[in-house]
């Protein structure tokens, strides 16, 4: 026992004992600084990350905006489009019909059309 004794005596006079009580100490320290600051580092990423989120979805909320206008804009278009179209094909059925209607003889005070001295004889 004494022997022991001896031996923790020259241990804790040295400071042996203390200088590796003092190094498990730091390095216990160190590694939960070190989880700490990894930590803090993912908090940290984690919210650039949900900013970098939110001003993705800011862009495509915008874009999403300019198509649906540009998309509107283009079917106001197309149903100028047909209209024009429907006004096209009445007024060239009205020229045809003028056209047909048209009276082949020229320079006489009684002017009918073909179709008109058609229709007139039949109605009588």
């Amino acid at each position: 026992m004494e022997t022991f004794l001896g031996i923790m005596a020259a241990a804790f006079g040295s400071g042996w004992a203390i200088q590796i009580a003092f190094y498990q100490y730091e390095r216990r320290k160190r590694i939960v600084d070190a989880k700490n600051a990894e930590i803090d580092l993912d908090t940290k990423q984690d919210q650039l990350h949900d900013k970098q989120l939110d001003n993705a979805f800011k862009q495509i909320v915008e874009l999403q905006n300019i198509v649906d206008t540009e998309r509107n804009k283009w079917i106001e278009l197309a149903k100028k489009v047909v209209q024009l179209k429907t006004e096209l094909l009445a007024e060239n059925e009205a020229r045809q019909l003028a056209e047909y209607d048209r009276c082949t003889v020229h320079y006489c005070e009684n002017r009918i059309p073909p179709r008109g001295l058609n229709d007139v004889g039949k109605s009588s």
